[in-house]
């Protein structure tokens, strides 16, 4: 038979379309050849003009040339019966055998047997295999079973539009699963919604899969499995559909068949992940979007796989009779055999500076006639482990009983490692195939039949050689940086802690290189935007936070909910090698000239020519958080109710940086991850290292950090404010201290008089809503006496008053993998970021005159900015501006009334005669409590020192209620009553009177005592200059 044919799907359903002559395909014969689409010069569908190069490698099998197929009891009578395509029944007996295809170019990859004739590719040739590695033992002897043939899929094809709740770009668990029907694909995700799915045949009813896929149904690895059985020839009668491939009753004649094996890989359809319009990724994208290759109207490939490379294998397997009571090792995890199984490690990356090795263990178990094994035990006999025929070493083995254990080391004598292990191996995979067996006396063997050495399935490892991904300068700060937690006290891995504190510049210093020598490029990102912003948009990152604007714009955020404030952008910038990289970097496409160039993405396209590679590149971000600018801190001024002076703080930002190597141009190899960027990964941790090396993610959390300030009114009361120096603040902020100066213009001067009770509040608000904050009383100028100062007190923020902060909470049992964003919250309650203290002030008389300033500070509980020459950021919080309040006692402005002054000359008495006079004094001050009424503030004493004999000073009125509340004159009123008696006539008496108010600082009436005022007249010993009053 030719080895292609009609049924040869691959040639078929690529070329046939292409290349009409192509039909008669059973007479071209392109058995065993590889198959790599190349471009032309000539003027026609495949001029290199319209189809460039998209694929430079063949995917290859590396299964042994020569199978043996051990016949057991086990495989006589214990193997499941499987239905036919025409429904007959067969066994298909043999354990499933591990297909190790690689590909470097880094394609998706799957494999198919081409089939010989119709009824072969039917019912007895190598069959795809998706179920169970251990599939040996039936549960049922009756029972026929249906052969795994379909899988999960995704829930939306390439092109149906679907209103089902999706994940974002990410595989859902599902995918991959052996299925019978769509029911068994669906699953619920993280927000409890029910996700549908497909269950499917691929195309080649293979797993179509990545080498090193991390899908955990594909990380198993790809197997086919025998669709035949190898039958004693005493049952076979003249209608069975199967072959006669074994005889154990005619001294174990045999046959040997013979198989092709098909491997076609897929070239990208975009290695970054396809984009729409605006550069975000598609929804459910990249190759498992596609649910089949082919085109559902005409059973051909898509246009984007119509360049598949292929390579097909010609192998051979014969039976080998293992004897009645036996059967070979098998390969199992370890020795132990109470936990061992057979999930065996099928792929191993190995540092090309480092020997390649991986430990095989084997167990070798006793059988029963029936097929029954003991698995409590190993057997005595003496096994052994070498290098499958035609795959490996031809003189590697290994030997032990009953159980084995060996270390195979790839050796560099090899066709693919001939220059040893050096660098220019990377990228290269090897596949090395191990099969176990025990040692039988052969003569025994023919006469007895019960044990004979027969050599188990082969079990194929793929190595691939990769270097050494490029690494961080870990000396430097950015690097050393506090570990990061998030709302909940959790660490963050791979996440540390840089606090930009306002008004002090940052630079986030990185540099690294590559032990290998490669050449290297940081890139450093925004990963969480929000695309409706302006300047949202990063290519390859979906839609973050709400309201988290990108770190690196400077576009005005003016959107913002009302009580999260409005702000310019960032403006973060990148200094240094390879800043021009401003979002992640696809790969190019091919360029070609053609209107209906089929642009594609290779294993050889470069990067945009902005990408700077060099052998150790430094790389900065810098920024400042700058209140005047706005660049993530403002300030409420206007329209502010009680809030006037706030200081608000836009969202902590996010960035993260990667350094990549140039391996895969370099080496002409798919050095790095294959599918770096696929749909189990979120989009903001696909790294697009696209082939090459990339080291590990590593971000930063920037902790926006500012003190805290006093807040007020509109009319600087709380917090008293001088009311003209607010108003020419409005425009900006303005700090109340600078470096440790006072801004005198700021403080509120506060008039009270002797005895008055006066209370003033401070209140401050720290931009941070999980900040607690305090006030503190200075102690210079300290307190005064007869002061009274509350406890500094929380003013708790809830539900009208709320505050803004990005969440900021990760799942610790799943992150990084997880869709992890931080929105913008506005509706954050805060318990202490706002403080209130209280000052009580009641002047004692002697303090008239005087002046007192009364000064506050406050104080958060962040400590981030400590130790950063920042004054006033220390280890116990940061320090806000100084705020005083300066309180001037004023004192009595006493005046006599018009009438009463009139009196103070020479008044005429009569003898018998009633003389009145009547007496008025007023304080003329400013009154403390109405702004701009000279009502005055003291209840007054009218007093004399004597009298004549029969005269009489009536009381003083009292203080009306107008007075102590500044509504109306502070007076006071009295009279002078007397009736002269005779024999005073001609005589003249002198009356001294004086005013003053109840407290004595000031009177009317007096004469200065000594000093050089001497007998002037005085209210107050200040009126004397030294002397007394």
């Amino acid at each position: 038979y030719s080895f292609a044919s009609l049924n040869d799907v691959y040639w078929r359903s690529s070329l046939l379309a292409q290349f009409p002559g192509l039909k008669d395909l059973d007479n071209l014969s392109p058995a065993l050849e590889t198959y790599i689409p190349l471009c032309t010069t000539i003027s026609n569908d495949w001029r290199c003009t319209k189809n460039p190069i998209n694929n430079y490698f063949a995917p290859v099998s590396g299964l042994p040339y020569l199978i043996e197929v051990p016949i057991t009891p086990k495989t006589l009578y214990k193997s499941k019966t499987y239905k036919t395509s025409s429904n007959q029944n067969f066994n298909a007996s043999q354990p499933p055998i591990s297909v190790p295809i690689y590909d470097f170019d880094g394609h998706m990859t799957t494999f198919y047997s081409p089939g010989f004739t119709t009824s072969v590719t039917s019912d007895k040739a190598m069959k795809c295999w998706l179920g169970s590695t251990n599939d040996t033992v039936r549960a049922c002897p009756t029972c026929p079973y249906d052969w795994p043939n379909k899988i999960c899929t995704h829930a939306q094809s390439y092109t149906e539009s679907s209103t089902l709740p999706r994940e974002q770009g990410i595989k859902y668990p599902t995918l991959g699963k052996v299925c019978t029907s769509d029911s068994e694909c669906v699953y619920t995700n993280s927000r409890g919604e029910s996700i549908q799915g497909w269950c499917n045949s691929t195309w080649s009813t293979c797993r179509q899969m990545f080498d090193f896929d991390r899908n955990g149904y594909n990380s198993a690895g790809r197997f086919m499995k025998f669709d035949f059985d190898w039958v004693p020839v005493q049952s076979i009668t003249a209608n069975f559909d199967e072959y006669v491939y074994y005889n154990f009753t005619s001294n174990r004649q045999s046959l040997f068949t013979q198989h092709a094996l098909a491997a076609v890989d897929f070239p990208f359809i975009d290695i970054d992940n396809p984009l729409d319009a605006s550069g975000k990724d598609i929804l459910e994208d990249h190759y498992y979007k596609v649910p089949a290759f082919l085109d559902p109207t005409t059973s051909l490939f898509k246009k984007a796989f119509q360049a598949s490379g292929s390579s097909q294998q010609i192998f051979s397997t014969f039976p080998c009779y293992a004897g009645s009571l036996n059967q070979p090792p098998e390969f199992y995890t370890s020795l132990d055999i109470t936990t061992a199984t057979k999930n065996l490690v099928r792929e191993v990356v190995c540092n090309y500076a480092v020997t390649c090795r991986i430990d095989l263990f084997a167990l070798d178990f006793p059988i029963s006639a029936d097929g029954t094994e003991d698995k409590t035990r190993v057997s005595s006999d003496s096994i052994r482990i070498e290098s499958a025929l035609g795959n490996g070493d031809k003189t590697w083995t290994c030997v032990g009983t009953g159980s084995l254990q060996c270390t195979y080391t790839l050796d560099t004598t090899e066709k693919l490692l001939t220059e040893g292990y050096l660098p220019s191996v990377q990228g290269k995979i090897i596949t090395r195939c191990f099969v176990a067996y025990d040692v039988h006396d052969t003569t025994a063997c023919q006469q007895q039949g019960a044990r004979c050495t027969c050599r188990s399935l082969p079990y194929c490892v793929k190595f691939k050689f990769q270097g050494n991904p490029p690494a961080f300068d870990q000396t430097l700060s950015s690097m050393q940086a506090p570990q990061s937690y998030d709302d909940n006290g959790i660490l963050v891995p791979q996440r540390m802690d840089i606090f930009a504190c306002s008004g002090t510049p940052i630079q986030l210093n990185m540099s690294a290189t590559d032990p290998d020598s490669d050449d290297v490029r940081i890139f450093v990102l925004d990963p969480d935007n929000d695309r409706e912003l302006p300047d949202g948009i990063s290519n390859y990152i979906e839609n973050g936070g709400r309201w988290n604007a990108n770190f690196f714009s400077s576009a005005a955020l003016q959107t913002l909910p009302n009580n999260c404030g409005s702000f310019q952008g960032y403006g973060a910038t990148r200094v240094g090698n390879n800043s021009a990289q401003t979002t992640l970097a696809p790969v190019q496409r091919n360029l070609c000239s053609d209107s209906s160039c089929g642009q594609v993405k290779t294993l050889y396209s470069s990067y945009a020519t902005n990408i700077e590679v060099v052998k150790k590149p430094y790389l900065s971000v810098a920024y400042t958080l700058d209140l005047v600018k706005g660049d993530g801190l403002s300030s409420l001024l206007q329209n502010c109710g009680q809030s006037c002076r706030e200081v608000r703080s836009n969202v902590d930002q996010l960035v993260c940086a990667a350094a990549y190597d140039n391996s895969r141009l370099k080496y002409g190899r798919w050095v790095g991850e294959t599918d770096p960027n696929g749909d189990d990964k979120y989009p903001w941790q696909r790294l697009h290292d696209n082939g090459d090396q990339v080291s590990q993610q590593v971000c930063w959390k920037i902790r926006l950090q500012a003190p805290p300030v006093f807040v007020t009114d509109a009319g600087g009361v709380e917090s008293p404010f001088d009311q003209s120096w607010l108003e020419r603040t409005k425009s900006a902020f303005a700090p109340t201290s600078i470096n440790g100066e006072y801004v005198e213009a700021a403080y509120k001067r506060i008039r009270i008089a002797a005895n008055e009770s006066k209370t003033v509040t401070f209140v401050a608000q720290d931009p941070e809503p999980l900040d607690r904050i305090k006030i503190f009383l200075l102690e210079n100028p300290g307190a005064i006496k007869n002061i009274q100062v509350s406890r500094s007190t929380c003013i708790p923020r809830l539900q009208d008053s709320a505050m803004c902060r990005a969440a900021d909470v990760i799942n610790p049992s799943v992150y990084p993998k997880e869709k992890w964003t931080s929105p913008l919250l506005n509706n954050t309650a805060s318990s202490c970021s706002r403080a209130r203290r209280l000052v009580e002030y009641n002047p004692l008389p002697e303090d008239a005159g005087k002046a007192y300033r009364v000064c506050m500070t406050a104080r958060d509980d962040s400590t981030g900015c400590a130790n950063r020459g920042i004054r006033d950021a220390t280890v116990y919080g940061w320090y806000s501006e100084v705020h005083c309040v300066v309180f001037e006692v004023v004192l009595p402005q006493l005046t006599w009334r018009t009438g009463t002054s009139n009196l103070f000359t020479q008044v005429d008495a009569f003898v018998g005669c009633r003389t009145q006079l009547l007496l008025q004094v007023d304080d003329k001050a400013e009154s403390t409590r109405v702004l701009g009424a000279y009502t005055g503030n003291y209840p007054l004493l009218i007093e004399t020192d004597g009298l004549p004999d029969g005269a009489v000073l009536t009381p003083s009125t009292p203080p009306t209620a107008g007075c102590l509340l500044g509504t109306s004159q502070c007076t006071t009123s009295s009279e002078l009553i007397w009736i002269p008696q005779r024999g005073m006539e001609g005589l003249a008496f002198k009356v001294c009177l004086q005013a003053r108010d109840v407290f004595g600082i000031r009177s009317l009436g007096l004469a200065c005592s000594g000093g050089p005022q001497q007998g002037a007249a005085c209210g107050w010993d200040g009126d004397c200059g030294g002397g007394t009053c």
